[in-house]
């Protein structure tokens, strides 16, 4: 029973050993947090805001793409994707800008397609 209850005492002193280690890591990574915050706000220069809609107007026959830009625009697709392909049509993307995370995810997204070396 004795060591039973020595057992039993050790364990408890673990466990809020453990406890009190981590209540300290949160401490120090709140403090970390607040530093950074404070340092990158007086560094941080201000940045213009984004217009909240962009309007384009329709193409009229008279503005359509060259055969040149088509074949460029080809020529890109085919080296992102290493693939052959025919352009069909091209349209204009009519919406406002998106957000950095859309940005980069598209970006991702196409990095991630083989590349002819």
């Amino acid at each position: 029973m004795e060591l039973f209850n020595y057992g039993l005492q050790l364990s408890l002193m673990m466990f809020l050993v453990v406890f009190f280690v981590a209540i300290l890591l949160q401490g120090v990574i709140t403090l970390f947090v607040q530093v950074d915050k404070r340092l990158t706000r007086s560094v941080t220069p201000e940045v213009e805001q984004v217009p909240e809609e962009i309007f384009l107007p329709p193409l009229s026959p008279s503005q359509e793409l060259s055969a040149e830009l088509i074949a460029v625009i080809t020529a890109a697709v085919e080296a992102a994707t290493d693939k052959k392909i025919r352009v069909k049509s091209i349209r204009y993307r009519r919406q406002k800008p998106g957000s950095s995370w859309v940005v980069q995810g598209r970006a991702a997204i196409m990095a991630s397609h083989k590349v002819k070396p």
